[in-house]
């Protein structure tokens, strides 16, 4: 992962590369629709390379103590749709290794 300077904050990834302050995520130079809660995911995971990020961490920062009774559905429905993309992302990674 290499991170460009200050002035454009951007994290490139293999063929990703994310805007920190925009949070748009472009591949190969095509923006991929990714927004609200798996693009926070995305950027909690690229801050903290190598290291495990644990659940209630995630559930801190997506949802405040406050959230209510959803907040379990919500954060199961949102590491669903990062488990998704991560999926997808890793066979795109595997066939660009190919």
């Amino acid at each position: 992962m290499k991170t460009s300077d200050s002035h454009s904050p951007v994290t490139r990834f293999g063929v990703f590369e994310l805007g920190l302050r925009s949070r748009e995520l472009h591949k190969q130079g095509m923006k991929i629709r990714l927004q609200g809660q798996p693009v926070e995911i995305l950027v909690m995971l690229l801050e903290r390379p190598g290291e495990v990020v644990t659940r209630e961490e995630l559930q801190k920062k997506l949802w405040p103590a406050d959230t209510g009774v959803g907040r379990i559905s919500a954060f199961r429905f949102s590491t669903h749709s990062a488990r998704a993309k991560d999926w997808h992302l890793g066979q795109c990674r595997s066939r660009q290794l190919s």
